[in-house]
């Protein structure tokens, strides 16, 4: 998925974003059996998208027609 060129989070879509992954920190040191884990990580992975898409479609950005921008998709060298 691409976003429209220069398109950034809201302040609380970052605010969000950061819970969530402060959430999966938590859960992986939890000691969890792997199918927990892999399950609750999942959910956290499909609350983390629609958080990036909520908020980008809040700002009227459209976070499903962006044109692909290379120097931001590629890895580095």
């Amino acid at each position: 998925m691409t976003a429209d060129r220069g398109t950034h989070l809201s302040a609380a879509g970052r605010e969000r974003i950061k819970d969530i992954r402060a959430r999966a920190a938590e859960l992986v040191d939890a000691g969890l059996p792997y199918p927990e884990l892999d399950s609750r990580l999942a959910a956290l992975a499909a609350e983390f998208k629609a958080a990036v898409v909520d908020d980008l479609e809040q700002q009227s950005a459209d976070p499903r027609d962006g044109e692909r921008d290379a120097d931001a998709d590629e890895a580095p060298a």
